[in-house]
């Protein structure tokens, strides 16, 4: 099966997953949410004059906030950001809120309002000339292909990614682990391993625990996807993506990993041993307060959602 979602745990017969100390069948607790904010996953270019070092500030903890999926102390980091660039508006400075949108939806778990708003960041970064400055911009939007099962559209922006930096070095690693996950959806698995293995060497190259986490999990889907699938490598990288997400508090990316190692386990160990990880990924989605994955989640514990009903919350979230 490929792509059910982000790709739902492209390809891996399973959903979307990361995993750690998880081999044993035992689970670690859900992080503390009072914790210090994870580095940012996405570079803000020093040559960015046109905005204010507050605003610049605001963005570089917005983007790790979102990350650790508090969004909603991130919400008033987007206001005002949004008031500072309104202040001295610029083509650049617009560029820069649609694109810190754009991460805080992916954040929220709505990948189409994502797309648009990394869509729009990306043009205008093109507007202004600064095509390099699009780089974060495009990552993101390929994230987003890829969750709305968009693989191809998701595998072309990635390599615009590549292009626009030049070749492999630290601003293109986070393109790897990305463009990993489109190629599995459009069934290019080699090409998949490839990407896999070289984002988490690069990441490794940068000591970039959050990278090597989404590397890490992006080769635990490929080997779950691989024929035959070879189960048992998977669940290590698993286990080591999910130490590096923890180590860094990437809940976001974690409570994805989880989800998608729970399902692998369903099929591979049964119910009782993917339970404690399906479990743990809802609790996340939960304190994020993503009740459309808390409902899928649960689906695949087998009971009825106990909060609101996805139409409530997609009302709420959209």
């Amino acid at each position: 099966r490929v792509g059910v979602g982000v790709g739902v745990c492209v390809g891996v017969g399973v959903g979307v997953g990361v995993g750690r100390g998880h081999a044993s069948g035992t689970s670690t607790p859900v992080v503390s949410p009072l914790s210090p904010a994870a580095p940012p996953r996405v570079s803000i270019p020093a040559e960015l004059s046109t905005t204010s070092a507050a605003a610049s500030l605001s963005v570089r903890a917005a983007i790790s906030l979102n990350n650790m999926g508090e969004v909603g102390d991130a919400e008033p980091l987007l206001a005002r950001m949004r008031e500072e660039v309104a202040r001295k508006e610029t083509v650049i400075g617009l560029a820069l809120v649609r694109q810190v949108e754009g991460i805080y939806l992916l954040a929220r778990g709505q990948p189409e309002p994502a797309a648009r708003a990394s869509a729009e960041a990306l043009g205008f970064y093109e507007q202004a000339g600064y095509r390099r400055g699009s780089l974060g911009a495009r990552i993101r939007l390929g994230q987003a292909f890829t969750e709305l099962g968009q693989f191809k559209e998701a595998v072309d922006v990635l390599n615009e990614a590549l292009e626009i930096a030049g070749g492999a070095d630290w601003t293109s690693a986070p393109v790897f682990a990305r463009r990993a996950r489109a190629y599995l959806g459009t069934g290019q698995v080699a090409e998949a391993r490839k990407d896999a293995e070289t984002g988490i060497s690069m990441m490794r190259q940068f000591e970039n625990r959050a990278g090597e986490g989404e590397g890490r999990l992006s080769l635990a889907l490929v080997l779950g996807a691989s024929e035959p699938p070879d189960y048992a490598a998977a669940e290590q990288e698993f286990a080591e993506a999910e130490q590096c997400l923890r180590d860094c508090e990437y809940r976001t990316e974690l409570a994805l990993a989880l989800r998608c190692h729970g399902e692998m386990r369903q099929k591979t160990d049964g119910p009782d041993a993917a339970e404690p990880l399906l479990e743990e990924a809802r609790a996340l989605y939960a304190w994020m307060g993503r009740e459309r994955d808390v409902a899928a989640v649960e689906a695949l514990l087998g009971r009825a959602p106990a909060g609101p009903s996805p139409a409530v919350s997609t009302a709420r979230d959209g």
